[in-house]
């Protein structure tokens, strides 16, 4: 196996799945915020006045322009840098524009994660140049219809983690395979659940999982189990969170039976900064996701969720790096406290698409590379489970290459791009 570290994923790469997000997928997703702020203009002008639309315009503004910046290939343009986030942006841009030169300071020119993470700085930069938006969520109305549409998920999951909870010789190692489980493919449980109650929809979510399992390319899920229940005790569990909503609650769920099974001393979650990637976890988002749990007509949603939220166990935080462009190669280097922090932990649990982009430098892998080269400089001990949504994957068997080429053939990508198949990999370094 070579041992050249491969070449970061590109938007300019002709029909990859970067140069579709870039001329498709953002466009369409800027479209629909500029559409929802524009729904939300009349509404809030009545309630907080014309200097309230005035910022509503101004985003709409700048949105748009950034829109078509994009969609012509143009350069990328330096923050306000009123904040600290925004000039170590400037500085990371500053280094982006020596490394690539001029001519290739574009959309589609530069490393598609870095421009990506860019577009969401941007967003929020637009926010907070305002007078009365600067907290403002872009995606807020997606992640709360998205949550109040995986009711029956949660209530049906929670009336299980209290069966599991009042049963103390229930098999834990079954119990935390169920919960990894669901954490990796809980988002796509959604659409296969029967309308029975509770039990019913956890049972059918179960069967769904047994067969999923084989789509699951790499699994190291019992390996996992193994060290979270001898490896973890008396130090923290740490959850990189990804998406708010149906996501969140089976991170809880997970952390839960780690905590009550005292398998951790406390569990340490993730998020991000400010409204990023659509969907990802803000502090407004885990607050908002507990308030609801406790106010839920289920009884035992509402135990959770008031549980939950007075936990001291439960701890969340949103360091800076984690809405930078970085890769996790550059976090000894970016932020050494965090570093170590991560490195002490008893595990690191790292959810979803992006965080696997950022942990193997979002770059064209051969598949069977080994994965704990792809991490190159990223040393500390993870579990990362993820839907492929990009086109970048390593550590792949030879069994697991004959799966996806018996049914796509050797040059069709679209397998790691539709979120069928997924990874669980543990690195221990």
């Amino acid at each position: 196996m070579s041992s050249v570290v491969a070449e970061p994923l590109i938007g300019a790469t002709p029909n990859s799945f970067a140069y579709k997000t870039i001329k498709e997928r953002w466009p369409k997703i800027v479209t629909k915020v500029i559409d929802e702020l524009h729904r939300s203009y009349h509404p809030a002008v009545n309630t907080h006045g014309q200097e309230y639309g005035d910022d509503i315009n101004s985003i709409i503004a700048k949105i748009s322009e950034t829109r078509y910046r994009m969609e012509t290939n143009k350069p990328l343009l330096d923050f306000e840098g009123k904040t600290e986030d925004e000039k170590q942006w400037n500085i990371h841009l500053n280094e982006m524009l020596e490394m690539a030169g001029e001519a290739n300071f574009t959309w589609y020119n530069l490393p598609w994660l870095f421009v990506e993470c860019y577009l969401y700085a941007k967003l929020h930069e637009f926010c907070t140049s305002t007078k009365h938006m600067k907290d403002y969520d872009l995606f807020k109305v997606e992640k709360t219809k998205a949550f109040f549409d995986s009711k029956a998920q949660i209530q049906a999951l929670s009336v299980e983690l209290i069966d599991w909870e009042k049963d103390r010789n229930v098999d834990e190692k079954m119990v935390l395979t169920r919960l990894l489980q669901i954490d990796l493919w809980g988002n796509k449980c959604d659409l296969s659940l029967s309308c029975g109650d509770a039990h019913e929809q956890i049972h059918d979510m179960f069967q769904k999982l047994d067969q999923f399992a084989p789509m699951i390319l790499v699994n190291d899920i019992e390996i996992a189990v193994e060290h979270i229940m001898t490896k973890c005790k008396g130090k923290d569990f740490h959850i990189v969170l990804d998406n708010a909503g149906l996501e969140l609650f089976t991170d809880f769920a997970l952390a839960e039976f780690i905590i009550d099974r005292k398998l951790a001393k406390n569990v340490i979650f993730h998020g991000k900064d400010y409204p990023w990637f659509v969907s990802d976890v803000t502090e407004g988002d885990y607050k908002w996701v507990l308030n609801s749990l406790e106010n839920d007509e289920k009884e035992q949603v509402k135990i959770l969720g008031k549980r939950w939220k007075n936990r001291p166990e439960f701890i969340f935080k949103h360091e800076p790096f984690w809405t930078t462009g970085y890769s996790f190669w550059d976090i000894k280097d970016k932020n050494e406290k965090l570093f170590n922090e991560l490195k002490s932990a008893g595990l690191v649990l790292l959810k979803g698409d992006l965080c696997y982009r950022k942990l193997v430098g979002d770059r064209s892998w051969p598949i069977q590379t080994p994965f704990k080269f792809a991490l190159q400089t990223c040393t500390i001990p993870v579990f990362v489970l993820r839907t492929l949504k990009a086109e970048t994957v390593a550590g792949l068997s030879e069994n697991a290459v004959k799966t996806v080429r018996e049914k796509y053939g050797a040059d069709d990508l679209t397998w790691m791009v539709t979120s069928d198949y997924a990874v669980a990999q543990l690195n221990i370094p």
